[in-house]
């Protein structure tokens, strides 16, 4: 009796899973298309996916970008260029 409720205690300690592990913030990503509703927002490829990127610069098709943050709600990545080195 006393092993179960160790390992109840144990498991019920441990840290939950990050709910935005499939997210890919931070992940680098090229961009695909620009969309004409709109000059800031750029179709992108990340981790396979295809997403709807919004950037205030602009970027040009085929430009290496990251992602900084994900809108979860609407699914927009905010992107940047990635600056060459």
């Amino acid at each position: 009796m006393g092993v179960i409720v160790w390992y109840l205690i144990k498991e019920r300690k441990k840290q939950p899973a990050d709910a935005h592990f499939f997210l890919p913030i931070g992940s680098n990503g090229v961009v695909l298309t620009k969309q004409d509703t709109d000059s800031s927002f750029y179709q992108i490829k990340v981790k396979g996916e295809i997403w709807r990127g919004h950037s205030p610069s602009q970027l040009s098709v085929g430009d290496k970008v990251i992602v900084t943050a994900v809108n979860s709600e609407k699914l927009i990545a905010e992107i940047k260029k990635v600056d060459k080195e």
